[in-house]
């Protein structure tokens, strides 16, 4: 899928939201976005979203956004970027209250009972800050992280990962090269690890000359929960905010919830919208607030398990006008726009939230050809961005 050149650094480890949407890291990479069907060669197609951080070991979605870990620096060690950025720009922040001296290889979060809603307890792999071995983190309900102990102190581990039952936690951890090694935590939310010594579970040993880097768990044979496929908003020409998402099979969705935040904490509902077996959804926030707003959209299943959507940030700058025509068509649309000053763009996805296309808007530019003869009749999105970063999304039929 990606081959990021050398010259920038070794690839680390790589992430997903929905199995469309890919982001990568490494030794001197940052945070890299690759969408599905591009390669990254040359770091074309490749979005180096994020800076602000190197050395970094880690990267995995938990709780809507990507957590982070890195060996180095004295201002992110354990932290993450809110939601899942395409664009540059993104500062990484540090998880409240994790301290900023620590060797974060891999993360496994989870949820237990006792604790606040969503994720509360954390667990790192730690092979180069005394003590070593792997850390245990619990959120407070004053919203910072705080220390519960080490299991296996003085151990180098590398990879990590985990499954959850009510309060008791199985860890699925290797060092440098082998042994795999399962772990369990009876302790509870916010409680001192339980297992701190030896002996521990040698579940795999690898041959001669192999070695393990690292772990994650796959449920053989389960039935495939709802798929995320895209999530946007973006003001309208009329000042409103138009909200729409795509998946794939909802048949565990009872509905949908688009919430709004001002701070990106405190999210309030604003619409429900059914399940009813769709592909595409969408909502218009016909009142939005007139500051800069985050969405995002609360999936309820069947059994009452919530998920959410990336957050997207919306600022209460009006998008600017354009216009596609003909619609419908049956190949090429002509998109008319004021004339930019230094240079926009035109992104193009269909009804599956695929991106199919980027077109840059060269100064003085009012018009662009965009050629869908190619395509599939069905729906497809034209998001146009100008040179001040203002947003509109046209909806276009292909017959």
């Amino acid at each position: 899928m990606l081959d990021i050149p050398n010259s920038v650094g070794n690839v680390r480890a790589a992430t997903s939201n929905d199995g469309s949407s890919f982001w990568v890291i490494g030794s001197a990479l940052g945070v890299r976005y690759v969408p599905l069907g591009n390669t990254g060669i040359n770091n074309q197609n490749a979005t180096l979203v994020s800076n602000t951080v190197t050395n970094l070991r880690t990267i995995q979605t938990f709780g809507g956004n990507l957590i982070i870990g890195t060996a180095s620096g004295q201002v992110v060690r354990a932290g993450f970027l809110t939601g899942f950025p395409t664009t540059t720009g993104n500062a990484m922040q540090s998880l409240p209250g994790m301290p900023v001296d620590i060797t974060v290889n891999s993360i496994y979060m989870t949820s237990l009972p006792g604790g606040p809603s969503g994720i509360n307890t954390m667990y790192l792999a730690d092979d180069g800050t005394a003590p070593t071995g792997i850390k245990k983190y619990s959120l407070g309900t004053n919203g910072q992280w705080v220390a519960n102990g080490v299991i296996d102190v003085g151990g180098a581990y590398r990879g990590l990962t985990g499954t959850t039952n009510g309060s008791t936690v199985t860890l699925y951890a290797v060092k440098a090269s082998t042994p795999l090694l399962r772990f369990t935590d009876i302790s509870g939310y916010n409680t001192t690890v339980t297992t701190q010594t030896a002996p521990y579970d040698t579940i795999y040993k690898a041959p001669t000359n192999f070695g393990i880097r690292g772990v994650q768990v796959v449920v053989a044979g389960a039935t495939l929960p709802i798929r995320l496929l895209s999530f946007n908003a973006a003001r309208n020409e009329a000042n409103q905010v138009n909200v729409w998402w795509n998946v794939s099979g909802d048949n565990d969705i009872k509905n949908y919830i688009v919430q709004r935040s001002t701070d990106n904490k405190k999210f309030e509902p604003i619409a429900t919208v059914a399940a009813a077996g769709k592909s595409t959804y969408d909502f218009l926030d016909t009142k939005p607030l007139s500051q800069t707003t985050y969405y995002r959209v609360q999936f309820v299943a069947n059994d009452g398990k919530l998920t959410y959507t990336n957050v997207v940030v919306v600022t209460p700058r009006k998008s600017v006008k354009f216009e596609v025509l003909p619609n419908p068509t049956q190949g090429v649309v002509v998109v008319s726009f004021p004339a930019v000053t230094t240079l926009g763009n035109l992104a193009v996805s269909n009804a599956e939230g695929k991106f199919l296309m980027n077109l840059t808007v060269k100064s003085g530019t009012t018009q662009t050809n965009v050629d869908l003869s190619a395509y599939p009749t069905g729906q497809y999105f034209i998001t146009y961005t100008d040179d001040e970063g203002n947003k509109a999304v046209k909806t276009i039929l292909k017959k």
